[in-house]
């Protein structure tokens, strides 16, 4: 509760700032979910390249602002040059006999499930829509917040009405 506390006003103001503070947000969630994937992955037996994959995760939001800035340019090269390096670094740290291909792909995937689509977060705030630049952040803002109130109503629900924990 107390870190929800700190973490929302640092939300909602990297969602309304954007620029540097949205990409840094992002980039955090990203490192973050990208861990906790590789975790899951992990534990169901796959073997990913959790040392390549969460560092890789946090900087594809990094790259959006640096596209957005006219920085670097994003092309799909980037993308097929990404997923041979990481085929490169499966092989070399894990040998060919211990399931490169597999390390790959789960590597690949947990990058553009967290990383990846979290970038289209940094596209939203940004897409001028019909109504103007403002409503970007409006965009942004309306899935956290529903998140948050679904979640809060249903700790609340919980306490009121739980008499015992869901199990497994």
């Amino acid at each position: 509760m107390l870190f929800a506390l700190v973490a929302i006003p640092i939300v909602l103001a990297a969602i309304y700032l954007g620029g540097a503070a949205l990409a840094a947000l992002l980039a955090i969630a990203a490192a973050l979910g990208a861990w906790e994937f590789f975790q899951i992955a992990e534990r169901a037996g796959y073997e990913p390249l959790s040392t390549v994959g969460v560092p890789i995760a946090a900087v594809l939001p990094l790259l959006m602002h640096a596209s957005y800035l006219g920085l670097v340019s994003p092309r799909v090269t980037w993308g097929v040059l990404l997923v041979l390096v990481v085929l490169a670094l499966a092989l070399w740290m894990r040998g060919p006999h211990r399931h490169p291909l597999g390390a790959t792909a789960t590597t690949v995937l947990g990058v553009i499930y967290t990383g990846g689509l979290l970038s289209y977060g940094y596209i939203l705030r940004y897409d001028n829509y019909a109504v103007g630049a403002a409503a970007g952040s409006a965009v942004l803002f309306l899935p956290v917040v529903l998140t948050w109130t679904s979640d809060t109503g249903a700790y609340f629900v919980g306490r009121v009405l739980g008499r015992h924990k869901l199990r497994n």
